[in-house]
């Protein structure tokens, strides 16, 4: 099953985080950059901040609590962790 199935068509993890993350804070206002950073292990805002617009690529350190926050499916998992590089 795919909740995202939009992530599919995208080639970088940036563009597939940022992707997900405008649409879950639009549907949730709670849903901040300090609230993703506390579900997801990432201690810098700023660090997320530069992902999310396409400044630095996401470690891979970090790829498992996205996935984890993000609520991800298991096909949705496996492509994003091949975005990571």
């Amino acid at each position: 099953e795919k909740r995202w199935p939009e992530l599919f068509h995208f080639e970088t993890s940036s563009e597939a985080i940022a992707f997900i993350y405008k649409n879950l804070k639009s549907k949730n206002s709670k849903y901040s950059l300090s609230f993703l950073c506390a579900r997801s292990g990432i201690t810098s805002k700023g660090y997320l901040s530069q992902v999310i617009k396409g400044q630095r690529t996401l470690n891979k350190k970090y790829a498992k609590g996205i996935i984890r926050a993000f609520k991800l499916e298991p096909l949705e998992t496996e492509y994003l962790k091949t975005l990571v590089k």
